[in-house]
Order: C-alpha cells, then structure tokens, then sequence
C-alpha cells in the first residue's frame, strides 16, 4: 500500500512539473522584432509618412507582418521609427520577399519618388523580446502619449545582471513615476545591448517622472545591489519619440 501511495505521489510531481514547464513555455514569445530606423532626404519625412499611413502599414499585413508602433524623432529631423513582429527569421524573410515584389507596393513606390527619393539610409535591428515584456499589451492604445527609445551597451558579462535588475526591480519600479513599460528586447547576435521603449502622459513630465525614479530609495537601493561587482551599463542612449497619427501604439 505504502509501494502504491510512494507512486501516485511521484506520478501527481511528474504531471505537476510538466504542467508548470507547459505554462512557463507559453509565455514566452518566440516571435521576432525588427527595428527600422529611416533617415529620410530634407523635407521629405511628411511623404514618406503619407506614404506610410495611405499605403505601406496596410501592405505590411497583407504580407504577414505585424505593425507595433511608428513614431518620429522629437530631436532629430526627417527620422522615423518603427517596429514590426513576425513569427520567426524564415517568415520576415519571406514577407519581405512578397512585399518588394508586389506590384501595388511597386506602383505606390515609383509614384512617390516622381520629385526625388524620400529615403537616403535605412538601419535594421533584429530583436528578440525578454521574458519580463509584453509589447502586444500595449497594442491598439490611443492615449497620445510620449515615448523614449532607450539604447544600453552593457560592460562585459554585464547584461545577465542589468536583464535581471530590470526583471525585478526597474520595471515594477517604473509605474510607480508614471513611467509605462511598453517593450524590452536584446537585439539578435548582441550579447551587451539592451533596447527598450517607455511611455509617459506627455512630453512635460518625462523629465520629472526620471528625476522622481532616481531619486526612489528603492531604486537606488537595487542599483547600489545590483553593481556591487562592477558597473553594468557602459553607455545609455535616450531618444524622444512622438507616435505618428497611424501607429498602433500611440
């Protein structure tokens, strides 16, 4: 009887574990993140953005990409910013492989470039999503907010550590000033960077939301923890950022 109650026991753990281990998979999300950046010629950032919002967001779905956020650059002219998801390398590949080819993306292209290209410099980040993120909560908000693109270099060996301070302290911390998480993710074949993207009400009150955040004895007590081995964060790039009037995340 002993012998037969000892296996019911190890067979409820086995099924337990497998269980935890199934729903500790699901959520983590496998798909990948792009990261363009486009550096448009003087004075040609309302055409392309025409041309984004009459044309290419709605073209990007129809070839099984999914569009995140767009937004422009508060410090930098004729930039834009944004960000799609696909379901892995081989379908980003594949969708934008159909997208070039499609005669009406051809058409909409050749049309807006009769007074001279829009685009002179295109940079592209792969990227994967940290555990501690959920990008797709924010999705379809329209609360006009303002946005800060924020960039790490991570010190050697650094990055577990700055990954694990954000997972447990920074951004539960963040709310708490009015600063909204809204995607975290490492970019692909980087083992020291770190980009993220915050949300505040408006643009006035980012400055007082960071100065209250550093100054949170809670957050100075983890950072104090957290780089009692070292400093983690080399080199922090913060940009800026308004939503355009067609992104998803605004």
């Amino acid at each position: 009887m002993n012998f037969f109650n000892k296996n019911i026991k190890f067979l409820i753990l086995i099924l337990f574990t497998i269980m935890l281990t199934s729903c500790s998979s699901s959520n983590i999300d496998s798909k990948i993140y792009e990261l363009r950046t486009y550096y448009c010629h003087d004075g040609k950032l309302d055409d392309l953005n025409s041309r984004f919002r009459n044309h290419t967001v709605k073209l990007f779905e129809k070839h099984g990409m999914e569009n995140i956020g767009y937004w422009t650059h508060n410090e930098k002219e004729d930039v834009l910013i944004y960000v799609l998801a696909f379901p892995d390398l081989e379908a980003r590949k594949k969708s934008w492989t159909s997208f070039t080819q499609d005669p009406v993306w051809q058409k909409v292209f050749e049309a807006s470039k009769v007074d001279g290209p829009l685009v002179k410099e295109i940079d592209s980040v792969i990227m994967d999503q940290v555990d501690y993120s959920n990008v797709h909560a924010n999705l379809n908000e329209n609360k006009n907010r303002s946005f800060s693109l924020r960039t790490y270099y991570t010190n050697e060996n650094k990055l577990v550590d700055l990954n694990s301070r954000f997972r447990n302290h920074t951004t539960k911390l963040f709310p708490k000033h009015g600063i909204e998480n809204i995607g975290y993710w490492v970019p692909q074949g980087e083992d020291n960077m770190l980009i993220y993207i915050v949300a505040f009400e408006n643009e006035k009150s980012m400055g007082k939301s960071w100065e209250s955040f550093v100054n949170d004895p809670e957050w100075k007590k983890a950072k104090s923890k957290s780089i009692e081995n070292g400093m983690l964060v080399d080199k922090l790039i913060n940009e800026n950022l308004t939503p355009t009037d067609y992104s998803y995340i605004k």
